[in-house]
């Protein structure tokens, strides 16, 4: 592990004793105010240096920003990837030509994902900001202040123009698309509450939005009824009631599981969760059954992404690694390590066959399975 980081995590058991940092989202925080200013330089192509322990995997280094990247993602049926960074630019990189266009904000940019057309780019900034960009030529479509304190995770709706906020103050809020393509607030779900460290929303009901915070627990919201339908508990936190998500009760957020980040499946199907107790939880969206919990990594589960076909999990760790999973049979078929430091973010692209990420070094990886060298992350 990178010695800056193994320092960093005696600080923060200290803080944590103190009580000085509750939650996930503070922690997140505080790391990447102690990790941002760091950056390496990097060269593109295919790298190999690697730990021994390591099975030397193929990566190709797309590209890197100057400081820490907090965010990735994968445009469907494009050869588009976003990553977002410390350095308060938001990258959008051409898989093909490698050529990438920076889209500047106010802030740090924690959160960010394409449309389903993938003809628009959503980010949202440690300053509020929450953004819409034209893909693929980065022209600047409308920005917002959302008063809602740092935006930690942004969503957009399968087949409409709808867009899910989280943020570190506990709010989650619904903005609309124009037809113009200029933002607009369109209900607010939550004022305030539990930090906010995930959202997503399912993918074939438009009216239900998930939510994952550091209550360890994950919303089910019902859009029109602006409530919450239900909630997958995983059985070590409350019960979910609306009523626990008073501003105070921000710091009684202390359980053994607090959530950093969910995914849904394509069929809509089944709910993943990535936790800090270094798990991944598998629940069936229908019944509310918790139906498999994933151990592996060594340190916190910083980010989840289900394959295309649903059949592979892939999750990102501040263990400085990578693991593709076979979750239905509880498999974790590889270990990737490549990265210098905390990996923050994880995608499929459309294909199931590629993998990008980002972390603490400043780069943008890809990975493909299909390489001899990571035959063994797809299953048989």
């Amino acid at each position: 592990m990178y010695q800056r980081n193994r320092n960093l995590f005696s600080f923060l058991a200290v803080l944590v004793t103190a009580g000085l940092i509750t939650g996930v989202v503070g922690i997140f925080l505080a790391l990447a105010d102690q990790l941002g200013g760091g950056s390496q330089l990097v060269s593109s192509g295919i790298d190999s240096e690697l730990s021994p322990a390591a099975a030397e995997p193929a990566f190709e280094t797309l590209g890197s920003h100057s400081a820490t990247v907090l965010s990735v993602s994968a445009a469907e049926d494009a050869p588009l990837i976003a990553s977002g960074s410390y350095d308060n630019v938001a990258q959008l990189w051409d898989r093909n030509s490698k050529q990438t266009i920076p889209l500047p904000h106010d802030g740090r940019v924690n959160a960010l994902t394409f449309s389903e057309e993938n003809d628009l780019l959503v980010t949202g900034a440690s300053s509020g900001e929450l953004a819409v960009w034209f893909t693929p030529s980065g022209q600047l479509s409308d920005t917002v202040q959302t008063a809602a304190g740092q935006i930690t995770s942004v969503a957009v709706a399968p087949r409409g123009k709808t867009v899910a906020v989280g943020s570190d103050q506990g709010s989650l809020t619904l903005w609309t698309i124009t037809a113009g393509s200029n933002l607009q607030r369109l209900a607010t779900l939550l004022p305030a509450g539990v930090p906010i460290s995930a959202v997503a929303f399912h993918p074939i009901d438009d009216n239900l939005v998930l939510s994952g915070g550091q209550d360890g627990l994950v919303r089910v919201w019902d859009i029109d009824e602006n409530a919450i339908a239900f909630t997958l508990d995983d059985g070590t936190q409350g019960n979910g009631a609306q009523g626990d998500l008073t501003p105070d009760s921000r710091a009684q957020a202390n359980g053994p599981s607090k959530i950093v980040s969910i995914a849904m499946s394509n069929n809509g199907q089944y709910v993943a969760s990535g936790s800090d107790d270094k798990t991944i939880r598998v629940w069936e969206l229908a019944s509310g059954k918790l139906i498999q919990t994933l151990t592996g990594h060594d340190s916190l589960v910083s980010d989840i992404d289900f394959s295309p076909d649903g059949t592979l999990l892939v999750s990102s760790s501040y263990d400085e690694s990578l693991k593709v999973w076979e979750w239905a049979r509880g498999l974790s078929l590889c270990t990737l390590e490549g990265h210098a430091g905390f990996v923050y973010s994880v995608a499929f692209t459309d294909s199931g066959n590629t993998l990008v990420s980002g972390g603490y070094d400043g780069t943008v990886r890809t990975w493909d399975l299909t390489a001899t060298e990571n035959q063994d992350c797809l299953p048989l």
